[in-house]
């Protein structure tokens, strides 16, 4: 202990840089694959090459102001008029995703109603059991 060798660092194996960075892209690719779209959610998505401004502020799209899909109507629009993350359905694993500032109000509106016309009926079905209860 305290001898010449005592003082150099091991070396580690890490691999060939060119494998570690062909574990990263492909680690990022499959990260990319599970946010991208499937083509179906795309289907009434109005093509990229049609838009050249926000549908709702009109600010012209550059290298600088990207494109951003709603992904409820299938407008594009800038980023700061889709600042909405909402899941589009009350299922319970249903991802919040990016919607335009007009269909956040909607769709909230749509999921609350959905919401309450479940609590209804399920409210009225047990009122209707206790009316035929309190009927016998």
């Amino acid at each position: 202990m305290g001898g010449k060798d005592s003082h150099r660092s091991k070396s580690f194996d890490y691999g060939k840089p060119s494998e570690q960075l062909s574990e990263k892209k492909k680690g990022f690719a499959d990260w990319m694959n599970l946010m991208k779209p499937t083509n179906e959610e795309k289907d009434h998505w109005v093509p990229d090459e049609a838009v050249t401004k926000c549908i709702s502020c009109g600010t012209d799209f550059s290298a600088f102001v990207r494109k951003h899909h709603c992904r409820n109507c299938g407008d594009i629009f800038c980023d700061k008029c889709t600042h909405g993350r909402i899941a589009l359905t009350t299922e319970e694993n249903a991802q919040p995703v990016r919607v335009c500032d007009k269909c956040m109000a909607e769709v909230t509106q749509r999921l609350s109603h959905a919401k309450e016309s479940a609590s209804k009926s399920t409210g009225l079905h047990s009122h209707e059991v206790i009316h035929i209860l309190c009927t016998l």
